[in-house]
């Protein structure tokens, strides 16, 4: 990255969108436009003063405060029907940050000096019809990333030194509706009004609908929860293993039962095999990993013919879905081992018809989940049933003991933080929140904070003193980023390996199960078999209780 030597260079107004202004006569960037053009990291900036600035975005003034611009950001915010209203410089105009569309802010929005994290979440799914309804999952993740924001403000309450500014960090969460065109508008907001140069974004749709804009805006984004492929050319990292990695392992579980359903009966007729999935972007990278990798019968997929059925529906959160249509299919072909890629759809409608409707005679499948299932609370009728309990299992991305630790730390801290009430597996938000502050962190001592140096910074996470996502060696994070030393992060989900090339995780995954705590329902993570990402190998022998 190019070194740019600066006399006095007031850097957190640039990573707030604003004009920077120098007491230099050096010109040691640009002359024109052109010269900024010619880098690919100041793509889309401006020549001012010799240097490449982010230009300034256009504000919408919200109210004038006297009609000489803002006074102070109470009174913008009360201008903004008591929303959260920035007054960054006396006499500018009001910055409106908390709209209808970005209903939620947390950290030090007031501070003017306040670095911005977007998020893109889909607080609500417009629906077909019109509606919109909420959805919990989506709730939970916003308290998991304001979890980690309090954290660290709180281990650094003045902010991150930037620029020789101490710089605190704030996050303002958009609702995408699920919606392309809401997507795009709300990333506007973020980057043009914000002055966001980070953000996150949960879902492969939703960083898919600002695929464009991101890569000409050059923001560094976080995608939390997505699993298929990223898109040529935004910024993007993932947050979480791909959700390919699971397939073999399901593939063998596959295999795995076949071989114990015919020790039990003694049948040597072909085995029938049904894959179920919703039309979200990660089920479907799943069922395309799946099918290459999948044999039975001593067949193929292709090679089974009518012994294989593969079924999807659309996006349950986006769209109603006539379970009863899709339910009677199956229990039409009536498979023997079924592996589903859906959400709480599966428990909450399909299970119950299928397991009140088989066919009599036909003996009940077992079923292979993945960790688009990996909640205990949508099949609590597990807990009244030991034999439909057996005939689950499921993938998802291994957890180590130490990962266990962080989980169990972090499940703590988020009930003591938010009234008792459980993450239920919500992981991904808090890991996106760390991974995208210790990236500004090893970003803060360049020249410029921008997305191309918050996106390079993820590279100083992968190697160096081993850190655990958490408040315990939060300082020792910071203090060794902030020097240009690298740190080996160790996330929830995963170990937060990432390939620098790809932006992509590295992970293993792991068969779970549901056992019984007592009356309880709980989730056994390795009940056995793992796959290795590396060597492509699976090793190890599935037992459950």
């Amino acid at each position: 990255m190019r070194t740019i030597r600066i006399a006095s260079v007031l850097l957190g107004l640039l990573g707030a969108g604003c004009t920077l202004l120098l007491n230099t006569a050096e010109p040691v960037q640009c002359r024109t436009n052109g010269d900024c053009d010619g880098n690919p990291s100041l793509r889309g900036r401006v020549c001012e003063q010799g240097f490449c600035v982010v230009p300034t975005a256009p504000i919408v003034p919200v109210s004038s405060d006297a009609g000489e611009g803002c006074v102070t950001t109470e009174m913008c915010t009360g201008a903004n029907s008591n929303r959260a209203s920035l007054c960054r410089k006396a006499g500018e105009a009001c910055i409106p940050l908390q709209t209808e569309a970005c209903p939620v802010i947390s950290g030090a929005w007031k501070d003017p000096k306040a670095i911005f994290v977007g998020s893109i979440v889909p607080l609500h799914f417009r629906q077909k019809d019109g509606s919109a309804p909420t959805v919990p999952y989506v709730q939970r993740f916003i308290r998991a990333v304001d979890l980690g924001l309090d954290e660290f403000n709180t281990a650094s309450p003045q902010g991150i030194l930037v620029g020789g500014q101490r710089r605190p960090l704030a996050v303002l969460h958009c609702d995408s509706y699920a919606d392309p065109t809401q997507t795009e508008a709300v990333f506007d907001h973020l980057t043009q009004v914000a002055g966001a140069q980070a953000l996150i974004v949960l879902r492969d749709e939703d960083l898919a609908a600002i695929a464009d804009k991101a890569t000409s805006k050059q923001v560094a984004i976080a995608c939390s929860d997505c699993a298929a492929p990223l898109p040529q050319g935004p910024l993007a990292w993932k947050t979480i293993p791909p959700i390919g990695n699971q397939a073999p392992l399901a593939a063998w579980r596959v295999s795995d039962l076949e071989t114990k359903i015919r020790d039990a009966t003694g049948t040597t007729a072909p085995l029938r095999v049904a894959v179920l999935a919703e039309g979200s972007a990660p089920a479907v990278a799943f069922t395309q990993a799946l099918a290459p990798v999948l044999k039975w019968n001593g067949k193929t997929v292709t090679q089974n013919g009518s012994d294989f059925f593969i079924l999807t529906t659309g996006d349950p959160r986006k769209e109603a879905i006539t379970h009863t249509i899709f339910a009677e299919q199956i229990e039409a072909f009536a498979p023997d081992i079924m592996v589903v890629a859906m959400g709480s759809d599966f428990p909450k409608h399909f299970l119950p018809h299928l397991e009140s409707n088989w066919p009599a005679g036909k003996a009940k499948p077992h079923y292979i989940l993945t960790d688009l299932s990996y909640e205990v609370a949508p099949f609590g009728q597990l807990a009244q049933s030991d034999e439909l309990r057996k005939r689950f299992s499921g993938t998802h991305p291994t957890v180590t003991a130490e990962l266990r630790a962080n989980i169990d730390a972090y499940t703590i801290r988020y009930r003591a933080q938010y009234n008792n009430q459980l993450p239920d597996s919500n992981f991904s938000g808090y890991e996106a929140f760390y991974s995208l502050a210790f990236a500004i962190t090893a970003a803060s001592n360049q020249s410029i904070l921008d997305g191309p140096h918050i996106s390079s910074g993820f590279e100083n996470l992968v190697a160096g003193t081993a850190i655990d996502l958490g408040p315990s060696k939060l300082n020792t994070a910071m203090a060794l980023l902030s020097s240009g030393a690298t740190v080996d992060v160790r996330g929830l989900w995963s170990n937060l390996d990432w390939n620098t090339k790809s932006r992509e995780l590295e992970g293993d995954a792991s068969m779970y199960c549901f056992t019984k705590d007592g009356s309880s329902l709980t989730i056994k993570d390795d009940a056995g078999p793992q796959y290795s990402s590396t060597t492509g190998n699976v090793t190890g022998t599935y037992a459950c209780d």
